[in-house]
């Protein structure tokens, strides 16, 4: 099976690469479990390693990350309101890449995150990018978030953009983006009259059963989180763009 990587950004304040020994050390301690981190091999700002089977790469780039690329996730981090002032005025970037020719993307995008998360907390970073999702956090809430992870807790808000917006009827659409990543359709809510917070809920614990057990939900069955609960799945074509398969959830 082809290599796969999966990539993220740290924006940085200066041009510095992160201390090689001390982002090695920070990633053993958030993740005593993982297996030890081979030779490096560090030429022109790109430090290259091995972490079990999987090949990880942390490269400095001398420039910012073109705002035309942050300016749209900054304008939709509604959870982060600092993230154009903070962002703007940063200086370079780090690339960080995991390679993996392993089937369990979910275990990929958790060694990213440990490794972003060390990256960020030994540099002056400004944000993080979460490039397959077109996300941006703040350092704080990415590495706070990094250590309470778990195979049993997802960071999903890391990894996945739950966008809601209410029509004019009243009535609101849901979407996520980043679920193509771990090969899963994107999951839509066309049009629904439940409290967004419900909706939120809801399309979370799904995205959440999803990476979980994998592309599970076949077209026309139900899903619920109760014994009582049956709602419809319907495979179809997304709202945004009808040549992409999507799952649509009947809420």
């Amino acid at each position: 099976m082809p290599t796969r990587p999966m990539v993220a950004l740290v924006a940085l304040r200066e041009a510095k690469f992160p201390p090689q020994s001390e982002v090695f050390a920070r990633l053993r301690q958030d993740r005593p479990d993982l297996p030890p981190v081979g030779q490096a091999d560090r030429q022109e700002g790109v430090c290259s390693f091995m972490i079990g089977r999987d090949t990880a790469a942390i490269s400095l780039m001398d420039a910012p990350i073109p705002w035309a690329d942050l300016e749209g996730p900054c304008a939709s981090a509604w959870y982060w309101p600092e993230a154009a002032a903070s962002l703007r005025e940063h200086r370079a970037h780090v690339l960080v890449v995991v390679l993996s020719d392993s089937e369990d993307r979910v275990a990929t995008a958790l060694l990213l995150t440990s490794l972003v998360a060390a990256v960020a907390s030994c540099s002056d970073a400004a944000g993080v990018c979460w490039v397959p999702a077109a996300l941006v956090h703040s350092p704080e809430a990415f590495i706070a978030s990094s250590q309470e992870m778990s195979k049993e807790y997802l960071p999903l808000y890391l990894w996945v953009n739950f966008a809601i917006q209410q029509h004019h009827d009243g009535s609101y659409c849901m979407s996520t983006a980043g679920l193509v990543e771990f090969g899963l359709m994107e999951i839509e809510v066309r049009s629904s009259y439940r409290d967004p917070e419900f909706l939120l809920d809801r399309v979370f614990n799904i995205t959440h059963y999803l990476l979980d057990n994998g592309p599970v939900l076949e077209d026309g069955e139900t899903i619920g989180l109760s014994d009582d609960e049956e709602i419809p799945v319907t495979h179809g074509p997304s709202m945004w763009d009808d040549r992409t398969t999507v799952i649509q959830l009947g809420l």
